[in-house]
């Protein structure tokens, strides 16, 4: 049986109102029920009485005009199909309007037929029910985004958790003086560690960008610390596998910058630990440097590059590399382990600052990746890279088997008006000593102490027995190790002036260089194991209910030198603790029995009113977007995301200790 199509008619002239009658019932009587009022007031009367399948609305009535008319119509019956019918130029207009409000449709009268408006009503009705139906898949897609978000919030605080007591506990266990197999096993553990902390980050990072929860901060921040930092991060591990850790940026890449340093960091750092898990021989590089045509307003386009000598990606793997949850080829999931969503998320996190991200071929060579981007230039002040220092033209020689090494060396030690030549080895080195031993004698030499055939040291021996370098000039050794290779005795007698650990920063080697050639250096100490620091006055308030986690905070408190330190369970007792006593810094966990951390922090803020400000530090296993807004608008002061790392600890309760 089909369905009879109730449609409500506004329109005061008569003879219209005739002429539409007549066009729907030649069209089809038996479709159309047509009821006609002439005053808004009557229509919205029988809208709140009857329903309706659509509306016929003219803008010109007795009692209302224009706009008026359809809100009100709007306001009555949300979800009916209106369509507006015009007569002038100035309801047209306003016709044209309410489309941009809402509406379905819009015919002009002069040109009315019983085609026109049965195919009118029809496909306003088909738009308005596909309107419907997209709202309600809207606004489920919506509710499972809120789901979603939240599983990953409660699976992020369980994980996290106990992952806190692990990472905790195995950083306190390092420190101690343990057998070899158990060192070994210590190791196993803080790697699995890590290695768990890395895809619970991944599988968060993902899915916050999915659902549309990314946001990127517009923040000004320093480059090249950045990539410092990035390979300092990784060089440990690739020193490990024996593999070379190199960074460059070149001299005319700006260095204060505008943007999201943190994503940046983590597209680096994701790049850079691929490259080492596929890398066993060989080097990892990262340069930089500004791409030809830099747009103007005060921004740059720069080019990141990672390349290796590792497995590299199979061809029929290439196209696949940036999906999510994809390995290069099957067997890397089962060798080297991962998600396969490393680089999904640099492909996510590079297009949402702007930029594109790619991979380029090297058969037999290894990998390279590469992301450009446009980044802003900080208006003022100077840039951030090494002091370009005067060496006069000083003579300095580089002695690398690397042949990277060297070039990046050498560029830097142009920079700063030195005059470099290289050797690829100890026996090329000594042949230039031997022949630059006399008008133009070399004012330093940069020495690896890894190379093959003789190493650094015994090669410092062989230049102190030519003629004239017995003492001169100054040798600094760099080594891929924490420590000293050997005793500072043996490194004085040797000449050696001083030792840095690769990969090398800049501004490093340039104080290094100022220090040895003004004679001031003395080659570093081995660093010692951390030590307890000194005692502090501060009195602390501990709010966290996991015995575990509170024997960690505990250790490493006291490992910091807090001694005065109060333990509540709950926020109820914390509230308690506060009202009898004093304390200079509160650690508030987030997720708390009875009372939470928020609520928590908002009654400690009532209770302490304007007169006094106790600093308050969420601990929380949450790490979504937003979380750490939450918990400054609860009152908090500041924020950690559990697991807490103890040097990050320092720092945040650095900020926050009162005046002695």
């Amino acid at each position: 049986m089909v369905k009879t199509i109730q449609v409500l008619l506004i329109e005061d002239n008569p003879s219209d109102a005739e002429l539409i009658r007549r066009h729907l019932s030649k069209e089809s009587s038996a479709l159309f029920q047509l009821t006609t009022v002439e005053r808004l007031s009557e229509a919205l009367g029988i809208l709140a009485e009857r329903g309706f399948d659509a509306a016929l609305l003219d803008l010109q009535l007795p009692d209302a005009k224009g706009e008026e008319i359809y809100a009100q119509v709007r306001a009555k019956a949300p979800d009916l199909p209106i369509i507006i019918c015009t007569g002038t130029f100035l309801e047209e207009q306003l016709a044209l309007d309410a489309l941009k409000r809402g509406a379905q449709d819009y015919l002009s009268k002069d040109q009315l037929s019983g085609f026109v408006l049965s195919k009118a009503i029809r496909y306003s009705i088909e738009r308005k029910s596909v309107e419907k139906e997209l709202a309600r898949a809207r606004d489920m897609a919506l509710e499972l985004a809120r789901l979603k978000s939240q599983f990953l919030a409660n699976m992020s605080h369980e994980i996290r958790t106990p992952l806190t007591a692990i990472v905790g506990m195995a950083d306190f266990l390092a420190e101690a003086e343990l057998a070899r197999d158990y060192r070994e096993h210590l190791d196993i553990l803080r790697r699995a560690a890590d290695a768990l902390m890395r895809t619970i980050n991944d599988i968060l990072d993902f899915s916050k960008i999915e659902a549309g929860m990314m946001k990127l901060e517009r923040v000004p921040f320093d480059l090249r610390k950045l990539i410092e930092d990035a390979c300092e991060m990784l060089a440990p591990a690739a020193q490990a596998k024996g593999v070379e850790m190199i960074f460059f940026m070149s001299p005319e890449t700006p260095a204060l910058l505008v943007g999201d340093p943190l994503r940046l960091r983590q597209v680096l750092v994701n790049l850079l630990s691929n490259a080492v898990k596929f890398t066993h021989v060989g080097e990892i590089v990262l340069e930089v440097f500004p791409r030809r045509g830099i747009p103007g307003n005060g921004r740059a386009r720069l080019r990141f590059e990672v390349r290796d000598t590792g497995i590299g990606v199979p061809a029929q793997a290439e196209a696949h590399l940036f999906e999510a949850f994809i390995q290069a080829q099957d067997s890397t999931s089962r060798y080297y382990g991962g998600t396969g969503l490393g680089l999904a998320i640099c492909k996510k996190l590079v297009e949402l600052m702007g930029g594109e991200i790619g991979y380029e071929r090297r058969p037999g060579k290894g990998a390279l990746f590469w992301f450009c981007m446009n980044l802003e230039k900080q208006s003022a002040g100077a840039d951030a890279q090494a002091p370009e220092g005067d060496f006069a033209a000083l003579r300095a020689l580089v002695i690398d088997d690397n042949h990277t090494n060297r070039r990046i060396l050498k560029e830097q030690l142009m920079s700063w008006t030195f005059r470099p030549s290289e050797a690829a080895g100890p026996a090329e080195a000594l042949e230039i000593l031997r022949a630059g031993a006399g008008r133009d004698p070399f004012g330093v030499i940069l020495l690896d102490f890894q190379m093959p055939q003789m190493d650094g040291l015994a090669l410092a021996r062989e230049i102190r027995k030519l003629p004239g370098l017995e003492r001169d000039p100054p040798i600094i050794l760099m080594t891929s190790g924490a420590s000293s290779p050997s005793a500072p005795e043996t490194l004085r007698n040797l000449g050696i002036a001083a030792f840095l650990t690769k990969p090398v920063k800049k501004s490093t080697l340039y104080d290094c260089l100022i220090h040895v050639l003004t004679r001031l250096a003395e080659p570093a100490p081995r660093k010692p194991r951390r030590a307890k620091g000194p005692a502090k006055p501060w009195k602390l308030l501990l709010v966290e209910d996991n015995p575990v986690n509170q024997r960690v905070a505990l250790l490493q408190l006291e490992k910091l030198g807090y001694e005065n330190i109060k333990i509540a369970h709950n926020g109820r007792e914390a509230v308690e603790l506060i009202l009898g006593q004093s304390f200079d810094i509160v650690l508030m966990d987030c997720q708390l029995p009875d009372m939470d951390g928020y609520k928590t922090a908002a009654e400690i803020r009532k209770l302490e009113g304007k007169s006094h400000h106790i600093p308050i530090v969420a601990l929380t296993a949450h790490a979504l977007e937003g979380d750490r807004e939450k918990c400054l608008a609860a009152g908090m002061d500041d924020y950690l995301s559990k697991p807490v790392v103890m040097e990050t600890l320092a720092q945040v309760l650095s900020r926050w200790e009162p005046p002695v």
